[in-house]
């Protein structure tokens, strides 16, 4: 399949044609993928031969600040191309999201909409990553069970890899030693944080490696009192998957990026698809936010407990999470009746 692949560029202040084509060569390399590319730089242009008799001649002009161009390729392109394939023409949009830094605006497109859309993913730190096989056979045991509803699904992963009961309720199960028990952060945040904190190791952290929450959390109130990085991002982001969640949303750093794919990508997905894909797509964006916080599941001492019915009563399904301020409010309503 050919595809006409069009660009343009807005130059940050202080960048240069020549920063960008510097940039730019570097994926041009004499091994893979690109062996048969070749590349001239003249002044303020970049031309680029595939050498495959087929495709035009890439070209790069600018003009002062801006530049662009187009050009007809005529690689072979997967029907859903994945940004971390070797292809030439995943190369060829890598190489262009590669400058992102240096330009205010950059946009690219094509006649089918796939260079679009790939290089948009590429604009992601966060990959949003398949499911492995046992994974897959979890969603599949879950689902015919009768987890169908996506967030129903979501507690019951927590509920199995937490070793948890058949039925139980979330406040009666809190990890003690989670720093987020409070409001404007969601309750679905604290379920996170017990995830995390019962099962997972961060991988590296400003003060140590391949450490619990518990040890993190220690060195970290002797240093800064204030929750890592990583573990806003988790529980931030994975409570925003819960359609009732009411706490803060993550602006920061890796949250930010959270936040735009969901909006941008995850929500839109999830509107176009069924039960069992609203389900597949809320794992895999969990188990993402999961690897892109930095952690390693390790799991409790024991096997999981696997779920073994599904009922719409069970206690700690999402229609029984009650709100932190709704939770303070009962207690202050039981103090006042003593």
């Amino acid at each position: 399949m050919s595809d006409t692949i069009f660009y343009h560029l807005a130059l940050k202040k202080k960048k240069t044609p020549q920063d960008v084509f510097t940039k730019m060569a570097k994926s041009v390399k004499k091994r893979g993928v690109t062996k048969n590319w070749t590349y001239e730089i003249e002044d303020d242009r970049m031309c680029i031969d595939f050498g495959d008799g087929k495709s035009e001649t890439f070209v790069l002009g600018f003009d002062g600040t801006e530049g662009g161009g187009s050009c007809k390729v005529a690689f072979e392109v997967e029907d859903t191309p994945d940004e971390n394939s070797k292809g030439e023409f995943q190369t060829l949009i890598a190489m262009l999201s590669s400058v992102r830094t240096l330009c205010k605006e950059i946009e690219v497109s094509d006649d089918y909409g796939v260079a679009g859309e790939l290089f948009a993913a590429m604009g992601y730190k966060m990959k949003f990553r398949e499911l492995t096989p046992d994974e897959k056979a979890r969603l599949d045991r879950l689902y015919q069970l009768g987890f169908t509803d996506y967030e129903e699904f979501l507690l019951a992963v927590f509920a199995e890899d937490l070793a948890l009961p058949e039925d139980f309720a979330w406040l009666d199960v809190l990890n003690p030693g989670i720093k987020i028990r409070f409001s404007p952060f969601g309750f679905e945040s604290s379920i996170c944080e017990t995830y995390l904190y019962e099962t997972s190791i961060l991988k590296k952290s400003e003060f140590l490696t391949n450490c619990t929450l518990k040890q993190l959390y220690e060195v970290e109130y002797k240093n800064a009192d204030d929750t890592n990085g990583a573990v806003y991002a988790f529980i931030m982001g994975v409570g925003r998957l819960f359609r009732n969640y009411d706490g803060m949303i993550n602006t920061a750093g890796r949250g930010a990026e959270i936040e735009k794919y969901c909006a941008e990508k995850l929500l839109p997905a999830m509107e176009q698809t069924d039960d069992y894909g609203r389900c597949e797509l809320a794992y895999r964006m969990m188990l993402s936010i999961f690897d892109y916080a930095g952690f390693v599941f390790v799991g409790k001492e024991g096997a999981p407990v696997l779920r073994e019915r599904y009922d719409s009563d069970l206690h700690y399904l999402p229609k029984y999470i009650r709100t932190w301020d709704d939770i303070f409010m009962e207690e202050q309503r039981k103090r006042r009746g003593k």
